[in-house]
């Protein structure tokens, strides 16, 4: 993510060129170095110090991961920096195991798959937020858990030995489960790209309605959807207003208002919840095409939410079903179109008030 000073109205990496954005060592910044060759870096050996100095004026903007970013903000208690865009760069924390040693590989994803999820949150609370100790920091209580990780898959691969005795059945079963995970981690990877791709392209978005519209374009196709419509949250967080659509008529797409706690919509906007409904009942929205329209089958409804506040509302209609994992794709992506869209709305609502004290400024003083 980037990180600048509350204000600084920037949105993007390319807005920085020949500005000077403070980087973490390591090979992550060389890609960024390659990417945008024409900032001017400065180099840190801690996240925590290179947030100071961007605090204290000395810099324009601080690139690294959210939750390093997060962490620090708070514990230095830097209230005047802010959160301003993301980058189109993800980087997942992998572990690697050797292609001949498949009996390892399948214990290692046999104990991750057992840690439930409530022992994730508390080991990342623990373990993965980690304090910088100048250029020479070492986490040894890190070291300990990697150290109980590697001897407790030993001991996996151990116990792994006594399960072969069940014969060519198990063997083809485990190759089964093997073969299912390697798609899983296709298919989040290839969501991962997905969703990195539209950030960026939603960065490019000139305001709100347009990133609506490109939202629409991307998301539908993926979800399997015929058709959508998005309702922008107007400031005051009472109403609801039609900002574009896809695959429905014009006159459905840009009128209208829905209030909240009103209708379906409305509804979804009140409960901050997604809403599935098949069949819908019948109105105004349907799918159409050269020769005709009907209407979908089963309606899909997602609020879209940033920190808690209600930025809109997406609507969806399939005349089949949606794609079988729609739900994890809407799960992947809702974080980054929640912030992309607050940086859209903050930056319009600035412009307005810079073009009305533009305007104030002309007229005659009394």
């Amino acid at each position: 993510v980037i990180v600048t000073r509350r204000e600084t109205p920037v949105s993007n990496l390319a807005q920085f060129r020949g500005r000077q954005v403070g980087v973490v060592e390591g090979e992550a910044t060389q890609e960024l170095e390659r990417s945008y060759p024409n900032l001017r870096y400065v180099r840190y050996g801690s996240i925590a110090q290179a947030l100071k100095d961007l605090s204290a004026g000395r810099i324009e903007a601080v690139v690294d991961s959210l939750g390093m970013v997060i962490y620090h903000m708070d514990r230095l208690g830097l209230t005047n920096l802010r959160i301003s865009g993301c980058t189109p760069f993800v980087h997942d924390i992998c572990l690697g195991v050797r292609k001949d040693r498949p009996l390892l590989a399948s214990a290692l994803d046999k104990a991750v798959a057992s840690i439930t999820e409530r022992e994730k949150a508390t080991i990342k609370q623990r373990w993965l937020v980690q304090d910088h100790r100048g250029d020479g920091w070492v986490s040894w209580r890190l070291a300990g858990i990697c150290g109980a990780a590697m001897a407790a898959a030993i001991a996996a691969v151990v116990g792994w030995g006594w399960h072969l005795k069940r014969g060519i059945a198990e063997r083809l079963r485990t190759e089964r489960v093997l073969a299912e995970y390697a798609r899983q981690l296709e298919r989040q990877a290839s969501l991962k790209a997905t969703a990195a791709s539209i950030g960026a392209e939603l960065q490019q978005a000139a305001g709100p309605r347009e990133m609506a519209r490109r939202l629409l374009d991307r998301m539908a196709p993926l979800l399997g959807a015929d058709c959508a419509l998005f309702y922008a949250s107007e400031r005051d967080g009472t109403l609801l207003r039609q900002a574009c659509g896809y695959g429905v008529r014009e006159d459905v797409s840009d009128t209208g208002s829905v209030p909240v706690g009103q209708g379906l919509v409305g509804q979804c906007a009140l409960e901050k919840k997604r809403i599935v409904v098949a069949p819908p009942a019948a109105g105004t929205m349907r799918i159409t095409w050269g020769s005709g329209s009907a209407r979908p089958a089963v309606l899909l409804l997602q609020p879209v939410l940033q920190g808690g506040r209600l930025l809109g509302v997406m609507e969806f209609g399939a005349l089949g079903a949606f794609a079988p994992d729609h739900e994890g794709i809407l799960d992947e992506l809702l974080p980054i179109i929640g912030m992309n869209l607050e940086i859209q709305y903050n930056n319009e609502c600035r412009h307005s008030s810079e073009h009305c004290r533009g305007l104030l400024a002309t007229l005659p003083q009394c």
